[in-house]
């Protein structure tokens, strides 16, 4: 999908402060950022502390926030979700584990959060520790050039 890039991981592996300085670093380019973010727990306020605020805080211009759905399936929301994006010059993707998106892998062992899935799945992983891969690997502090790289990634999509 065009301008979509998703962040896989399990649950406190610290997608979302990841996000929000990629967020930051992008839109001070002058870029326009769009963030979809699913939770399965139910849809969190857009207020200070929680995901959907601290997005907005660092810039994003749109969030869309998917809760669960007993009548459709995830990535039928996630699509329709894109497609609302449609001005964005990059979108975000949280909580959709296995989208079939463009997704970056995080990876925290120090927390015991492995990879959710095999790193080829992933067009990059972001990891503490030097994984077997011959997909590009990011660690936790290497926002610009993980903003980079992102950027490369989307560009002319």
């Amino acid at each position: 999908m065009k301008r979509v890039v998703g962040f896989a991981a399990w649950s406190g592996t610290g997608k979302t402060t990841l996000m929000t300085e990629i967020i930051r670093i992008l839109k001070a380019r002058g870029l326009k950022i769009a963030v979809v973010k699913h939770d399965v727990h139910g849809i969190d306020a857009c207020e200070e502390g929680k995901d959907s605020g601290r997005f907005h805080k660092a810039g994003a211009d749109r969030v869309a926030l998917i809760g669960p759905d007993p009548f459709s399936a995830p990535e039928d929301a996630l699509k329709e979700a894109l497609e609302d994006m449609g001005d964005a010059d990059i979108i975000l993707v949280e909580g959709f584990k296995h989208a079939q998106i463009p997704r970056i892998g995080l990876c925290r062992m120090a927390a015991d959060r492995p990879l959710v899935e095999s790193p080829k799945t992933y067009i990059a992983v972001v990891t503490d520790v030097p994984l077997r891969t011959s997909v590009p690997q990011f660690g936790w502090d290497e926002h610009l050039k993980l903003a980079d790289f992102i950027r490369e990634q989307t560009a002319g999509r």
